[in-house]
């Protein structure tokens, strides 16, 4: 074919001459007039979609049944099979905020104000706030809702690399071998986890349940949320971590329980943080 003909260097970055079926700088294969058929659409449409799959069942695989697994393997370098920790961690918010289930990372300011053990500190914060901006109780709330979930799908890249830093902290022995983007790639996986199954997958499929036996009017309470999200972190935790520090059975367990409550420590201040930048940003704005 003419076109191919007059190609002597590479579409992609240049090179010249391109003598082979592959750029040997940047890897872009070669056309060749197979490319031009119409039956090449469909090829590599279906090319792109198993590709996929496969790097993305098998991530979500090992997610799911074998946490440890998946993390040293990525973090080891087997980085073409898996999903990086962090394109994880954002399909997992990605799912969470197109089906929020519960606002466990929004946060309403009902909750702020009366759910939360904080809330001896912001009733009187809430209430300066809305009296400073002229609306009424309702109008205040409507807008520090609406606000407060926008501002989360941006503060909430604070929990991982927290707790990715704080579990760096912690591996005195370790910290010099295991670089700290190790510790951030474990807690994106943790997280990961924390958004998407805890948060997601099991209270769709409770009120799924619930709804199924007529249990309408039961509702999902922040105490019930944080009992679950303790339990199943430390579980999964467990599993995530048993051979990351590489010590005994009972050293690692306390290491869990340690990181966990930990974990939820920085689940409170996040969600502090939250309504502290929600209000001063309506303080500011009206």
């Amino acid at each position: 074919m003419k076109v191919l003909e007059e190609k002597t260097a590479c579409p992609n970055c240049g090179f010249q001459p391109l003598n082979s079926s592959f750029c040997p700088k940047c890897g872009q294969r070669k056309l060749s007039d197979k490319d031009f058929y119409i039956t090449s659409l469909f090829q590599d449409f279906f090319n792109d979609i198993f590709q996929f799959d496969n790097a993305f069942f098998k991530t979500v695989k090992n997610f799911l049944i074998s946490p440890g697994k998946y993390a040293r393997e990525y973090n080891s370098g087997s980085r073409k099979k898996y999903l990086s920790p962090i394109k994880l961690f954002l399909i997992a918010n990605a799912f969470y905020f197109l089906f929020p289930i519960i606002n466990t990372f929004t946060t309403s300011l009902s909750i702020q104000e009366y759910g939360i053990i904080y809330n001896n500190l912001t009733p009187g914060l809430i209430e300066s706030t809305i009296s400073a901006s002229g609306l009424s109780n309702t109008e205040f709330v409507n807008v520090y809702d609406k606000l407060t979930t926008t501002l989360s799908k941006a503060l909430l890249i604070f929990i991982p690399f927290s707790f990715g830093i704080i579990t760096w902290l912690l591996s005195i022995s370790t910290r010099i071998t295991t670089p700290i983007l190790t510790h951030l790639n474990y807690s994106l996986i943790l997280n990961a986890f924390m958004v998407l199954i805890i948060t997601s997958v099991l209270p769709g499929v409770y009120v799924i349940f619930l709804n199924l036996f007529g249990y309408t009017n039961v509702a999902i309470n922040d105490t019930q949320i944080t009992s679950a999200a303790f339990i199943l972190l430390n579980t999964f935790g467990y599993f995530l971590y048993r051979n990351f520090f590489g010590s005994k059975l009972w050293i690692n367990i306390i290491r869990t329980l340690l990181l966990n409550i930990s974990f939820v420590l920085i689940l409170f201040v996040y969600r502090f943080l939250l309504l502290l930048v929600t209000l001063g940003w309506l303080f500011l704005s009206l």
